[in-house]
């Protein structure tokens, strides 16, 4: 939260270019990231089940929204900005910080950060594919949705990951690879900064109830159905706890952007960011307390 407040301050400040900073993370620093921890985990089925688990997460949390869209007679718009304000949430720029702060310097840092990526794959697909189909109510050709995973540069930094296992020989002894681990450990700070300075450009406003209602199901029922499914999966130890912390994460600021790109309540979209990374101080620390507890390490 100092980084994140860092960035408030910064983007207040000075007139910071967000679309430039956005891209620098979200196009170098998170696939090198995603690559090193990708190629440096030991890769096996347990993660599949994991991707599983978060496609089954969304689904409950589809049905979850449409059934108070409906109770609540929201508008067609709220109800799909609603639905893309708990579906999505920020496993970049919060939850892959949070999960490494978590874990660092334990046994168990690579693995805890492996099932976060996953997690976050699954997560920035969808997003960027039935988000976005959400938001435009339905509009979006299958052309479009295709081509949207295909310019995501965190699919091809895992594929190549993968690919680069499989070899007979390591990357770590050759003469790049102190760069891609110097781009690695700068991912964090920048995502969290980035944060702010998004953060810091939304006005908090009060009065709106179906904006409490979204923040109650995004930090507290949608961690509450993720615990289940983690025992129904059989998840345990490491990866249920990053499965269980990363539920919990406040909305995605990438929804903002599909808002505005969609022309489908921006002002909705930004207080939900805004209000669920203000209340997600509180309930992350009952949330990994409680983590901890229902899924101790062996």
């Amino acid at each position: 939260m100092i980084l994140v407040i860092m960035g408030v301050i910064l983007g207040r400040k000075f007139p910071l270019d967000l679309f430039t900073l956005s891209k620098l993370n979200f196009y170098l620093y998170l696939p090198v990231f995603i690559f090193y921890q990708v190629y440096t985990a030991e890769i096996n089925s347990s993660y599949l089940q994991v991707c599983i688990y978060v496609l089954a997460l969304m689904f409950i949390a589809f049905v979850i929204c449409r059934l108070i869209e409906k109770i609540g007679r929201f508008p067609r718009g709220i109800g799909n900005a609603f639905l893309n304000s708990v579906l999505f949430y920020n496993t970049g720029n919060f939850g892959l910080p949070l999960i490494t702060l978590i874990f660092l310097g334990t046994p168990w840092m690579n693995q805890a950060v492996t099932t976060h990526i996953m997690i976050l794959l699954v997560q920035n697909t969808m997003m960027t594919t039935f988000g976005f189909f959400n938001a435009d109510s339905g509009k979006m050709h299958w052309r479009e949705s295709v081509g949207r995973v295909l310019k995501m540069p965190q699919i091809y930094a895992t594929i190549l990951a993968l690919v680069l296992q499989l070899m007979p020989f390591r990357l770590e002894p050759l003469f790049f690879w102190p760069a891609v681990d110097y781009l690695r450990m700068g991912m964090i700070p920048l995502a969290l900064v980035l944060l702010g300075i998004q953060l810091g450009r939304t006005k908090f406003r009060l009065g709106d109830h179906r904006i409490y209602l979204a923040v109650a199901v995004r930090l507290t029922l949608i961690p509450a159905v993720a615990y289940f499914l983690i025992k129904f999966f059989g998840f345990t130890g490491v990866t249920a706890q990053a499965a269980l912390i990363a539920s919990g994460c406040p909305t995605a600021v990438t929804t903002v952007l599909i808002a505005l790109e969609s022309d489908n309540e921006p002002d909705f979209a930004s207080q939900m960011v805004l209000t669920t990374t203000l209340f997600s101080i509180l309930s992350l620390v009952v949330l990994i307390s409680l983590a901890e507890k229902l899924f101790p390490i062996l």
